[in-house]
C-alpha cells in the first residue's frame, strides 16, 4: 500500500511486524472507546491499548464506574438502573404501595427502586390503604372514620362536612325530647 506500516523504515516488505491498535480516550477515564480505534505502531497521545468505555464523551461512565439511578449505563455492562444488580442502593428512591390506587402509599409497605414498581408511589400518607375513600385529599365526613387521615375523626376534626352531621337538640329537662 505504498507505506511503512510497521515503522521499520521498509515500505510493502515482507514483515512479521503488526501494528496495535489504540483506543481513543476523549474524556481521559482510563477506559478507551471501540468506536474510536487507529492502527499505529507507537501509542498516539490520548489513546489507549484497550476499549471498554461505553460513552467516551463523559468520564463518569466507564467500567470502573458505579451504577446509580440516572437512566444511564453508568458501569458499561449493558444494565441500566434497577436492570443492574450491582445498582448502588443509596441512589435509589423509596417508593410505597398503593393498594387502593387512590395515589396515596402506605408507609409501612415500601420497595427501594429507582423507578416505582406498579402499585407503588411516592407519598406516604395513606391511613387506610385499603379504601380509595380514605386518604389525606377526601372530606372528613360524620362516619366514626378518619376519613382525610390528619387524625382527628367527625366532630375532633374542624374540617368535617357539616351537611353530613345529624342535628341534635338541648334537652335542658332530662325528658328525652
Amino acid at each position: 500500500d505504498q507505506i511503512d506500516n510497521d515503522c521499520d523504515g521498509d515500505i510493502d516488505e515482507d514483515s512479521t511486524e503488526e501494528l496495535s491498535v489504540w483506543y481513543e480516550d476523549a474524556d481521559q477515564d482510563g477506559f478507551g472507546s471501540e468506536y474510536s480505534a487507529v492502527n499505529a505502531c507507537e501509542q498516539p497521545e490520548g489513546y489507549l491499548d484497550s476499549a471498554g468505555d461505553c460513552d467516551d464523551t463523559n468520564g463518569d461512565v466507564n467500567p470502573n464506574a458505579t451504577e446509580i439511578c440516572d437512566d444511564i449505563d453508568n458501569d458499561c455492562n449493558e444494565l441500566i438502573d434497577d436492570l443492574d444488580s450491582s445498582l448502588d442502593q443509596s441512589s435509589a428512591t423509596e417508593w410505597y404501595a398503593d393498594q387502593d390506587g387512590d395515589s396515596y402509599g402506605d408507609a409501612a409497605n415500601t420497595e427501594l427502586s429507582c423507578d416505582p414498581s406498579t402499585g407503588f408511589v411516592g407519598d406516604s400518607s395513606d391511613c387506610d390503604d385499603t379504601d380509595s375513600g380514605i386518604n389525606p385529599a377526601a372530606t372528613e365526613i360524620c362516619d366514626e372514620i378518619d376519613n382525610d387521615c390528619d387524625g382527628a375523626i367527625d366532630d375532633d376534626d374542624s374540617s368535617v362536612d357539616l351537611s353530613t352531621a345529624s342535628a341534635w337538640y338541648l334537652d335542658s329537662d332530662g325528658d328525652l325530647f
